[in-house]
């Protein structure tokens, strides 16, 4: 299906998965690090065990960011699952051409910055183009599987060996022994596994409508019914390690940051599946800005990911404002610092795109052969 052709809904929901993938970002490289920070260094804040509940709201954003990679995995399935043949050429084309560009940018503006005196820190380097992004790595893995291996497979498959397939691959991500099994097998085999997992039951959606007798309250009770199974653990998680300290005589400690989050999780998976759900169940018509600022999303994903742009988040006291519980500040912040990622993120899309229409040029071509750059040999 072409760009112009393409209905705007799942493009809306690209849009709201990255925002989620950028919130759980600004806790995890800045608001967490500032409060972490403050536990190894007691001072005013967060004294007397009165963070427990700021701690809530710092793990239920973290898992904000698996929910949006969930999002984006599941609309690969459900449109490439019939593909009789994936171009992986071309994705992995566009993918690496995107991330050298914003490699490139973020190199040259994080060094005129450091010199002229607005950061001392958070300096991106050129390694970034192999070091940093791992979901980059973890979708290519997807789609190249999915060509060679999955699709080939799954036209074969009946409904129930289909359902097998989806039951034996959560069966094995679900479980912390097989996971750990898998870990151990290769780093990050149990992400590859888990976005295969994904990628199947996106497919799954899409050839067997399986949720198309839910009506549309039932999903949205699940969706809430999710929040709310992950708000009470991570409330009791956050009381189960302070009563822990005080058993400890420790007025002052460093808590586990809870590692309820990832892939694999059902919460996680049970709000994707059901933002998935409503959003494919929308009538919308093609809308060109919708779909032009999802087409950005890859490269927002890249422009805020990095150290450069965790530097200049760090400079907002995030401390205060927990600790003074102004959540209309916080809110506020979110809301601005979300809306300038968008922001400059569909500008470094724009430039892309116009340099890879002035390089593609018949002109060009010709300026760059006459040069001895490019050979017709």
């Amino acid at each position: 299906m072409s760009e112009s052709k393409r209905s705007s809904n799942f493009e809306l929901l690209r849009i709201i998965a990255m925002i989620l993938i950028m919130i759980s970002h600004i806790f995890q490289h800045s608001i967490n690090v500032q409060i972490y920070e403050q536990f190894y260094s007691p001072g005013e804040f967060f004294d007397n065990f009165e963070f427990y509940d700021r701690l809530v709201l710092t793990y239920f954003a973290r898992t904000f960011g698996p929910t949006g990679c969930i999002i984006f995995i599941l609309i690969s399935g459900y449109f490439l699952i019939n593909k009789e043949h994936i171009d992986v050429v071309k994705q992995i084309k566009k993918l690496l051409t995107q991330l050298l560009f914003a490699a490139l940018v973020l190199l040259l503006m994080s060094m005129v910055f450091f010199k002229m005196g607005l950061i001392s820190t958070g300096m991106v380097i050129f390694d970034s183009f192999n070091d940093e992004w791992w979901f980059i790595g973890l979708y290519i893995l997807i789609i190249v599987s999915a060509e060679l291996i999955i699709n080939r497979r799954i036209s074969k498959l009946t409904q129930n060996q289909y359902i097998m397939c989806l039951v034996i691959l959560f069966a094995l991500i679900s479980t912390e022994l097989s996971r750990g099994i898998i870990t151990k097998l290769a780093s990050g085999l149990e992400l590859l596994t888990a976005g295969i997992f994904v990628y199947l039951l996106g497919g799954y959606i899409r050839i067997y409508n399986p949720l198309k007798n839910l009506r549309v309250y039932v999903i949205i009770l699940l969706l809430v019914f999710s929040f709310v199974i992950m708000a009470v653990s991570y409330y009791n998680f956050s009381n189960n390690s302070i009563d822990q300290a005080i058993i400890d005589n420790n007025e002052y400690y460093v808590p586990t940051e809870y590692s309820y989050y990832g892939l694999y999780t059902l919460p996680c998976l049970l709000i994707g599946v059901s933002l998935f759900e409503l959003f494919r169940r929308i009538k919308m018509p093609t809308i060109g800005i919708i779909n032009y600022i999802a087409g950005s999303t890859f490269m927002m994903y890249l422009i805020h990911e990095n150290s450069f742009v965790w530097n200049w988040l760090m400079t907002i006291d995030w401390n205060s404002i927990l600790y003074e519980k102004d959540y209309i500040a916080l809110s506020l912040y979110l809301l601005i610092i979300v809306f300038a990622l968008i922001f400059y993120g569909v500008i470094a899309y724009s430039v892309y795109r116009l340099l890879c229409w002035i390089l593609t040029r018949k002109t060009a071509k010709k300026i760059f052969i006459k040069e001895n750059i490019i050979s017709n040999e």
